[in-house]
Parts: C-alpha cells; structure tokens; sequence
C-alpha cells in the first residue's frame, strides 16, 4: 500500500511538472523589451544586436531567436514605408505538441 501511494505521487508529480513546462512558456530575452514602435533600423539594431537584417530588402522586417533546444522564440521586426519600426512580434513555438504556442504582438494602428 505505502509503496503504490509513493508511486502514485510520483506519477502525480511528474505529470504536474510537464503540464507547468508546456503551459508557462520561459522568458525571451529581456532586452527585447527595449524595442519601441517608431524606431529606425540602427536604433533597433542598436537595441537588440542580435536582429538579422537579411530579409529586410526580401520581406520587409529583421528576427531575432533564442533557441531552448525543442522549443524557442523568434523576434520579428516590421517596418514601414518610412523605414521606422512599425511592428514588433515575439512568438513563442513549442516543436513538442504545439498546443502552448503564442504570440505577442505591438504593432501601430
């Protein structure tokens, strides 16, 4: 008996701290914060060095990630005509089960 209740509350136990690892998503950089609407290309490098121009000629927008092995973040940097930040998004993707992805967009009306 005592020893299916510690098994029980093992079961119990790891089941809880799956749920908590793929329901709360861990944080992105911190610094990523810093990015504000209406921001030109060097100030937004500037504030984030990571950000990759390389599809900003192509598509339009700079991105940044930060890997957490089967899951990761990616940072994506929209601009507008008069080449000031006019979005900023931080999408969160989880390769596990893909039932906890989100997305945190500020962008300009």
């Amino acid at each position: 008996m005592k020893r299916a209740i510690i098994i029980l509350l093992l079961v119990i136990g790891i089941a809880i701290g799956w749920l908590a690892k793929s329901v709360f998503a861990p944080s992105y950089p911190s610094h990523w914060d810093t990015l504000k609407l209406g921001m030109t290309p060097v100030q937004a490098k500037t504030a984030v060095p990571d950000l990759d121009p390389w599809l900003r000629d192509i598509k339009g927008f700079d991105q940044a990630g930060h890997d957490l092995g089967d899951r990761h973040w990616n940072l994506q940097v929209s601009y507008d005509k008069d080449g000031r930040v006019s979005e900023i998004s931080k999408n969160y993707v989880d390769h596990r089960n893909g039932l906890f992805n989100r997305s945190i967009v500020d962008s300009k009306p």
